[in-house]
């Protein structure tokens, strides 16, 4: 798993730029996508990015030299603690090849298999994947256990809703009623948290800048039903006032709306609180 998360650390420091979101299933569990070079200048992410760029560093790549977006599905088999993660890199400059490269690199010391995926070349091992799709389309796959199937990823048109979310910097969504099988088999989720998914059919958090230097987080949550939305609305609203009692707790600015099915809480940390924090 040393190699998977190396890989992942690599992967999501690339940015990226056309829509990599249509090569991810859209029957994964979830999805989502970043701008990174949106991301990059939220000044919550400061700290992260400069890590990253010190990580790149030691491939000879810096931050700076790359644009594009990061797509990113995962793949929950139901009744099973198994999962499939895959990401796809789009890139504005072609670089997929040198990165490439550096994966290779970093994994060359192990007895790797070489494929071939339709018009793409790669490696894989036996828990992940890396596939080269031109000179500006990089993949790379990750299975949480070994003998689970891999998707060959392929372009599909996106509908509305896609279209609309991938103009944030970035987003995520959930099909919770999908996932909840895997939660629920999973030691670390209390009966508690997946009482609460039962009624959620599906997730979306959206991150945006504000004006101020700020970040906004939109989560919504589609309920089942109306009554379990009510009953969502009134747990957020008892939870966020018993938060305003502590008077050492900084809460930033928190809406809480319903909309017929849909529990929307928007966040928003001003930058004036990031930058007490940083």
């Amino acid at each position: 798993m040393k190699r998977f998360a190396t890989g992942l650390a690599l992967m999501t420091s690339i940015l990226l730029a056309a829509a990599p979101l249509e090569y991810i299933p859209r029957t994964s569990t979830g999805r989502g996508q970043l701008d990174f070079s949106r991301v990059v200048k939220l000044p919550i992410f400061e700290d992260p990015v400069s890590k990253i760029n010190a990580e790149l560093k030691k491939s000879g790549l810096c931050a700076n030299d790359l644009h594009g977006k990061l797509a990113f599905g995962i793949t929950a088999f139901p009744g099973e603690a198994k999962a499939r993660i895959d990401f796809v890199a789009e890139f504005d400059q072609p670089i997929a090849q040198k990165i490439f490269d550096e994966f290779y690199k970093s994994d060359s010391k192990r007895p790797l298999k070489k494929i071939k995926v339709g018009n793409a070349t790669g490696y894989q091992d036996k828990d992940y994947r890396v596939l080269l799709y031109g000179k500006n389309l990089l993949v790379f796959q990750g299975l949480l256990e070994e003998n689970l199937p891999y998707a060959d990823l392929k372009p599909s048109p996106l509908n509305a809703k896609a279209k609309a979310l991938i103009t944030n910097t970035a987003f995520a969504e959930v099909n919770l009623s999908a996932l909840l099988p895997v939660l629920a088999k999973n030691k670390h989720i209390t009966p508690q948290m997946v009482m609460f998914a039962e009624n959620i059919h599906h997730a979306t958090l959206v991150v945006n800048p504000t004006k101020d230097n700020g970040v906004k987080f939109d989560l919504t949550f589609s309920h089942i039903t109306p009554e379990s939305c009510q009953a969502s609305q009134l747990l957020a609203t008892m939870t966020l006032d018993m938060l305003k009692k502590n008077p050492d707790a900084a809460i930033p600015e928190t809406v809480i709306t319903v909309n017929g099915n849909d529990l929307k809480v928007s966040v928003i940390f001003p930058g004036s609180m990031l930058n007490k924090v940083q």
